[in-house]
């Protein structure tokens, strides 16, 4: 009888291990597959963003994956939205060009020290000299809907 209660006993302790190994691989699995798309397209990862920037900086584009959060109009208030980046130019830029992107139509508002643009569409670009400081961008999706975007930073003109 003991012995067959230490076989189940191990036979059930085997089953265990191997339960918790593949549990172990299926998170490598999925962590792997997320990482994967990340790199795969060329952005860093979706979230909203603090990022500095200074004149030369490379890569050069520099590209960020985003995903637009609430629904805003560009003749009406920000309200309560946080900013889905946080850019700060850490010197000025005699060129700098910010462009936005996406696959469906977005508002994209950008404020700082000498700009305060906002757009309805599916691209946005504003390019030309920056002054040093700190840009806040706010990306909506329409009727509040989640919609990605890249956010792409050059000096090439």
């Amino acid at each position: 009888m003991n012995r067959q209660i230490r076989a189940n006993h191990s036979i059930g302790e085997q089953l265990r291990q191997r339960f918790q190994r593949a549990t172990e691989i299926f998170s490598c699995v999925v962590l792997g597959s997320v990482i994967a798309g990340t790199i795969a397209m060329g952005a860093e990862p979706l979230q909203a963003q603090d990022i500095s920037l200074s004149p030369k900086f490379t890569p050069d584009p520099k590209t960020y994956a985003g995903r637009s959060g609430g629904s805003f109009k560009c003749d009406a208030s920000i309200g309560a939205l946080s900013p889905r980046h946080e850019v700060e130019l850490l010197r000025p830029f005699g060129f700098l060009r910010l462009q936005v992107e996406s696959s469906s139509q977005i508002t994209v508002r950008i404020t700082g020290p000498d700009t305060d643009r906002c757009k309805v569409g599916s691209k946005f670009i504003l390019a030309g000299e920056w002054t040093s400081g700190k840009y806040r961008i706010w990306v909506g999706g329409p009727s509040g809907e989640t919609v990605d975007y890249k956010l792409i930073w050059s000096e090439t003109r």
